[in-house]
Parts: C-alpha cells; sequence; structure tokens
C-alpha cells in the first residue's frame, strides 16, 4: 500500500465517522496515520504534516455534515457564537506555536483530550436526551468550551468536534442532534483560521490533500443519512466507542516515549 492510498482509507473511514456522528473526522485521521503506516510498512508523515492534513479534511468534511444535518436539525446560534469566537483565537494561536513543540507533547494532549471525551460520553446518565427541550443555555461554560477545543484543534488538527459534541451535550447541556450540526458548524469555520496557520508553518503537505478530500467528501455525505435513522443513544455510544480506542492507543503511544 502507497501512503495516497491509506490517507485515501482513512480519509473515508474519518468521513463516515463525521456524517455519522458529527465528530469532523480528525478523531480518525490523525491517529489513522500516526500509528498505521509503521504497520502497514508505509512512509509515514510527521505527527505536524498529519496534524495539517487533518485540519483540512476536518474543515472539509465539517462544513459538508454540517450543510446536510442543518436541513434535519438546525444549528443553535447561541452555540455557535458562544463557541466559535474563542475556539477560532485559540486555534489559531494553538497552530501557530505546535510547529515548534515536541511530538511527545502533542502526544500526550492527544490522550488527555481522548480520556476527558470518553469520561463524559460512558459516565452514566451522561448528556441530554434527544428529545430535551432548552434546559438553559450556559454561555459562559460555552465560552470555555471553545477555548478548551480551539487548543486542542490547533495542536493536533483533531480534538475539535470529537471533543466539543460530549462537552455541548454534557456541559452547555445542548440536545445531542443539535449539538452534531452545532459542533459541525463551528469546527467548519474555526478550521479556516487553523488551516491559515498551519500553512504559515509549512505544516500541510499538499501532495496528499486531493487523496484525502477524494475520500471524506463522499463518505461524509452518505453518511449523514445513517446518522439521521440512529436513536440519539446509540450515536453516543458510537462516539464512546470512538473515542475510547484513540484514549487507549494515544496513552500507550505516550508512556512508550517516557518508558522506552
Amino acid at each position: 500500500m502507497t501512503l495516497e492510498a491509506l490517507v485515501l482509507v482513512v480519509a473515508v473511514l474519518g468521513g463516515l465517522a463525521s456524517g455519522t456522528v458529527g465528530i469532523g473526522g480528525g478523531a480518525i485521521v490523525v491517529p489513522g496515520l500516526v500509528y498505521l503506516p509503521a504497520v502497514l510498512g508505509v512512509r509515514p508523515l510527521g505527527i505536524d504534516q498529519v496534524s495539517g492534513l487533518s485540519i483540512v479534511l476536518v474543515g472539509a468534511a465539517s462544513l459538508l455534515g454540517g450543510a446536510l444535518h442543518h436541513r434535519q436539525a438546525k444549528a443553535d446560534r447561541r452555540v455557535v457564537l458562544a463557541v466559535g469566537v474563542p475556539l477560532i483565537g485559540t486555534g489559531i494561536l494553538a497552530a501557530l506555536a505546535s510547529a515548534s513543540l515536541p511530538d511527545a507533547v502533542s502526544i500526550v494532549a492527544l490522550a488527555l483530550m481522548a480520556s476527558a471525551a470518553a469520561l463524559l460520553l460512558v459516565r452514566p446518565r451522561a448528556g441530554v436526551r434527544e428529545e430535551s427541550r432548552d434546559r438553559g443555555f450556559r454561555a459562559g461554560a460555552a465560552a470555555g468550551v471553545g477555548g478548551l477545543v480551539g487548543a486542542g484543534s490547533g495542536l493536533l488538527g483533531a480534538g475539535g468536534a470529537w471533543l466539543l459534541l460530549p462537552l455541548l451535550t454534557d456541559v452547555v447541556r445542548v440536545p445531542i442532534r443539535t449539538a452534531i450540526t452545532s459542533s459541525l458548524v463551528v469546527t467548519s469555520i474555526a478550521s479556516v483560521g487553523i488551516i491559515a496557520g498551519k500553512l504559515l508553518t509549512d505544516q500541510v503537505p499538499l501532495e496528499y490533500v486531493p487523496w484525502g478530500l477524494l475520500g471524506v467528501l463522499p463518505a461524509a455525505a452518505l453518511s449523514v443519512r445513517l446518522s439521521h435513522r440512529l436513536p440519539a443513544a446509540v450515536l453516543r455510544r458510537i462516539l464512546a466507542v470512538i473515542v475510547l480506542v484513540i484514549a487507549v492507543r494515544a496513552w500507550a503511544d505516550a508512556l512508550s516515549l517516557f518508558v522506552g
């Protein structure tokens, strides 16, 4: 398998996750391109290039997925504004800073963020039920969530929607289907600034972008239909499994860096 083919396959999987549970796709793309090359004997990209490629694909998948989901469940403008503004600011700063950070910092950050998201998703009675209505919008909490997720997105090229979604449902108290659409809209807007930061620091391997887009866009479009046929509880379980796998693998990799 060539690296181009691997990018295509991983992008398809990221697109499926993006359209189904609204996580942008970076939660699949980053671990896939970090860990699979060694398994398959493919020349790896550096983690800074993986994060740069990932955020481009995340932005594209989020824009398409958000538009398609919006037809069924409208985005909440309060969420988009309160989360989006701080997310963009911290995302750009983290993207610029990430070029000078060692890979170990990014791996540990990925492990911490995945663990936090997994805890939110698997704890008893987590989140707001699908049929719940407005339980009181928390603007301050939304701004804090945006700042935290923006820093993770800029640093890793992932960590945006897959961390944003459980935080929106559990902390900001947004119903899950509205949270899916809102998180994709926020992620697509914020990714523009983060992509700019990655491009300015030469962290985007442009030759692999077409292969990624060829995989992520059709997959995201097809999986949006599936998402609206699944109960909210099933969507949370799917997301929880994805995030738990990422957390376990990221911690194993982080520990190997320090033990080895």
